[in-house]
């Protein structure tokens, strides 16, 4: 790697046992974390001190380094409790295992021993050519975001109907009673958990781990047709997720957002819950993951319900598509003795949230691309032209303005040279113009004055820039319309 040059590291942890949180070990490299299994942050760049990823996890992580050398990129601990497994789940094979089951490959570094293999990598760090410049800091940016990913932290109840369900794993040994609750001698599962063991998800159906779970009600995984629960398509549905210190919940098709972090019986959320920096950095709420394991949280040694283990509360939207939805633990030998279950999603196939507009106006919606084609109507459609403005096209879509056969987003096909097309706004920078002014966004128009405009996504006050004709518009994409004023930073 150049030195004071920034590199972009797209990752995924394809182990089956072992989680691993990484650093600099100087510290000359910095981190700046992008998206985690392939969604952006809302918040991007964040800085965090180190690198976190269980099995499954995927992540995009900017990474500069500003002295030249060799880079040690160390494993790291982080703080918690060794006997309830934890990051480590080789310390989840009891004692007294038949010795085959002891020998647990362990060549990797992981939260609980770092030493097993304390250098993940080694970095060389060049020298960068004299007339070149060091890169500058990154900025805060934003993507356009597809409907099914707007945040649905500030959903009232009250006002819309989520579905609710508490997901909790757990295995149950070879004889042992329908009790859930500490052994006698002071351990606790899973760090007396065997191969052996028969695994599963707490049910009862449609209601998962509740209050109480016992034993009668834990579900291993049989067959394709048995389920645990039942979502519409085109809903909200909300999860509690207990145990997942232990245990990387991950669920096919839909990715889920954090709401919240709870960890004692009034759910209320407990900012010591995280007992490391690095953890609070990586895991925030409103966050958008498709496994999760929250390392460096308390366990409550109680049997109440949700103050037994701390739980994390996420939501989905479940968006367009029927039939079976898989969701496993993704320590994967959990998965082969059990610890699976499915999701039925109901409905008519296609069938979106109705309310993701709501949230985000600018949000794009699933689209299947559309050729090119001239039709010379009025309220033009996708992929439909030749529009002169974004007037002519219906509802949010903007007029993509073209010199030649550049493509058009969304679209396919090359359409007719010169000809410009309606499509989905490709970015919130791109100008558009479907109203009169009162609170318009960035790169927005037609405004008379600033009291016209309104704030960007980052709280900004949006000024009206009149320009003549079809003058650049500082800051903006595209062409626009002719004499209309936009609304700028």
């Amino acid at each position: 790697m150049e030195v004071d040059k920034w590199y972009r590291w797209r990752m995924a942890l394809s182990s089956v046992r072992e989680s691993i949180s990484f650093l600099s070990q100087s510290g000359a490299c910095e981190f700046q974390l992008l998206a985690k299994d392939g969604i952006y942050l809302t918040d991007a760049p964040r800085t965090v001190p180190a690198i976190i990823l269980s099995p499954g996890n995927k992540a995009d992580v900017a990474v500069r380094c500003s002295k030249v050398g060799q880079e040690y990129m160390n494993a790291t601990d982080l703080a918690f409790d060794p006997k309830f497994g934890g990051f480590n789940p080789e310390t989840q094979f009891a004692q007294d295992s038949p010795p085959k089951y002891q020998d647990v490959y362990t060549s990797v570094g992981n939260f609980h021993d770092p030493e097993l293999q304390p250098i993940v990598m080694v970095i060389d760090v060049v020298s960068a050519p004299e007339t070149k410049e060091p890169d500058g800091d990154l900025e805060p940016f934003t993507v356009p975001t597809p409907c099914y990913l707007v945040d649905l932290r500030e959903l009232n109840e009250t006002e819309i109907e989520i579905g609710h369900f508490i997901n909790e794993y757990w295995c149950k040994n070879p004889g042992q009673g329908n009790a859930v609750a500490l052994p006698p001698d002071g351990t606790y599962w899973p760090s007396r958990t065997t191969p052996d063991d028969t695994c599963g998800v707490f049910g009862p159906y449609g209601v998962g781990g509740g209050l109480t779970p016992r034993m009668e009600n834990l579900i291993p995984y049989s067959n394709s047709s048995t389920y645990i629960n039942d979502f519409e398509v085109g809903s909200i549905q909300e999860i509690d997720l207990v145990g997942v210190l232990f245990h990387p919940y991950h669920q096919h098709i839909n990715p889920f957002q954090i709401q919240e972090v709870f960890n004692n019986a009034d759910a209320s959320v407990d900012p010591d819950s995280y007992t490391a920096e690095a953890v609070k950095s990586w895991y925030q709420v409103g966050d958008w993951q498709d496994t999760l394991q929250l390392p460096a949280l308390k366990v409550i040694g109680t049997n109440d319900g949700l103050s037994r283990q701390t739980a994390v509360k996420v939501r989905f939207q479940v968006d367009q598509f029927t039939g079976h939805m898989l969701q496993h633990c993704h320590l994967l030998f959990h998965e082969d003795q059990g610890m699976m279950a499915q999701y039925d999603m109901r409905g008519d196939e296609g069938t979106t949230w109705d309310g993701a507009r709501d949230i985000d106006r600018t949000c794009i919606k699933p689209t299947t691309k559309k050729g090119l084609y001239n039709v010379g109507k009025d309220k033009l459609r996708l992929c439909e032209g030749d529009c002169g403005d974004d007037r002519d096209c219906a509802g949010d879509l903007v007029c993509f303005t073209r010199e030649d056969e550049e493509s058009v987003p969304g679209c396919a096909g090359e359409g007719k040279p010169g000809d410009d097309y309606c499509t989905v706004r490709p970015s919130d920078t791109y100008l558009s113009y479907t109203r009169e002014g009162e609170n318009l966004g960035r790169c927005e128009g037609n405004c008379g004055n600033d009291d016209d405009c309104g704030t960007d996504n980052h709280g900004n006050d949006l000024g009206c820039f009149k320009r003549r004709g079809f003058d650049p518009v500082p800051g903006c994409d595209g062409l626009g319309a002719k004499d209309v004023n936009y609304c700028i930073l």
